[in-house]
């Protein structure tokens, strides 16, 4: 049988996988018809994935663009072993365009894009047999698959958890050595109760979410009396989008250490929005919290833009409107916008103005800054 998930290696430069998983040694490729099916399994860090792409079908009618899908319920699919055992497979609930989807391409033609969760599959099969129908074409196709080994840093499961602000932050691994050592976090908003809100790939109005973690800030303090700074690394992988924390020079002698991360940011998904006149300075509240909103246009290189500073009422709150993340002018959506993350300072939001003439600036999606710290102890062995 596939080894136990709880099988962990830390990757120096890629974060935290299974020590041993199933694979395709390479992708797949077989060319009919005018068309180009590929295929492959490759694994991630509690499962593993089959993803499929045909290009060279024929596109539906009216014909989509790049950034549009079409959706067939007639696809159908099916895999097997060698053994003709049925392995389930399941669209992953986290992918929102997992498929099946068939999007337009830049040469005018389409491609079949389809990606597959898989179930459990035995460790010394070595093929699959993969049967596709539909939109994509009627395939049936034989992927070499086999146990892999990656090489990294011992690493083990933990299940340690603290809660603040009505976020959570688990541990769900950690690895030591003396040259590198990280800790793997999950995030996730609860509600009063302290009860994890329901998961969904479909956004709901309102809704909050993990915008980010300040591991940056984060630091590790050790039984012994020794303090690490967060050094940076892959901070996402996994089916949960895992974020790790990276720490360099952990003493082997080490038992124990406590995680300490101080803000948390989330964002607030909702039908909200507001409008400021350029230019301004205006007191913006949400949620119980104010901030000063300064909006101006400013020359840049690429032309006029829309520049919105963000300063809190009250700074040392443990719970602060921090800036909209999305800004827009001409009453629509534009392109273009950035954040400019500044130390010591709340973000710089900023958007093209195409006219040059704006006259307000419309602002959604708040995000929220809430104080900590969230202590994880952990235990190295």
């Amino acid at each position: 049988m596939e080894p136990a998930p709880g099988n962990l290696v830390l990757v120096p430069n890629d974060g935290f996988r299974r020590q041993w998983a199933i694979t395709s040694p390479a992708n797949v490729v077989v060319e009919r018809d005018g068309r180009t099916l590929t295929a492959a399994v490759f694994p991630e860090r509690d499962r593993n994935l089959l993803e499929v792409t045909v290009i060279g079908v024929d596109p539906p009618a009216p014909f989509p663009t790049e950034t549009e899908v079409w959706r067939d319920p007639s696809n159908t699919a099916e895999l097997r072993d060698e053994h003709v055992r049925g392995i389930t497979i399941a669209p992953p609930n986290n992918w929102m365009s997992a498929g099946p989807v068939l999007t337009g391409r830049g040469d005018g033609g389409g491609m079949f894009t389809w990606l597959f969760e898989l179930g459990e599959m035995p460790g010394e099969i070595q093929t699959v047999d993969l049967s596709l129908g539909g939109p994509g074409g009627d395939w049936i196709v034989q992927i070499p698959v086999a146990m892999t080994e990656t090489v990294g840093i011992p690493a083990r499961d933990c299940d340690i958890v603290d809660i603040h602000q009505q976020v959570a932050i688990r541990a769900t691994a950690v690895a030591r050595s003396p040259e590198l050592s990280a800790v793997e976090l999950e995030t996730f908003c609860v509600d009063a109760a302290g009860k994890k809100i329901r998961d969904s790939k479909w956004l709901s109005f309102p809704m909050r979410m993990v915008d980010r973690l300040w591991l940056a800030e984060s630091t590790l303090r050790d039984d012994r009396g020794g303090l690490f700074r967060e050094e940076g690394g892959p901070r996402f992988g996994g089916a949960r989008l895992r974020q790790s924390a990276w720490f360099v020079g952990v003493p082997s002698a080490v038992n124990s250490a406590v995680l300490e991360i101080p803000f948390v940011e989330t964002k607030e998904i909702e039908n909200l929005t507001v409008k400021l006149p350029i230019p301004s300075e205006t007191d913006v509240e949400y949620d119980g919290c104010a901030t000063r909103v300064s909006t101006a246009t400013v020359s840049a290189r690429d032309g006029r833009r829309v520049h919105v500073e963000f300063a809190s009422l009250d700074p040392a709150a443990d719970r602060q409107l921090l800036y909209f993340k999305t800004a827009y002018v001409d009453d629509g959506p534009t392109i273009g916008t950035s954040i400019a993350r500044l130390p010591g300072r709340a973000p710089i939001v900023e958007t093209p103005d195409p006219s040059g003439r704006a006259q307000a600036v419309t602002l959604s999606y708040p995000i929220m800054l809430g104080a900590g710290p969230w202590r994880l102890p952990l235990t190295f062995d």
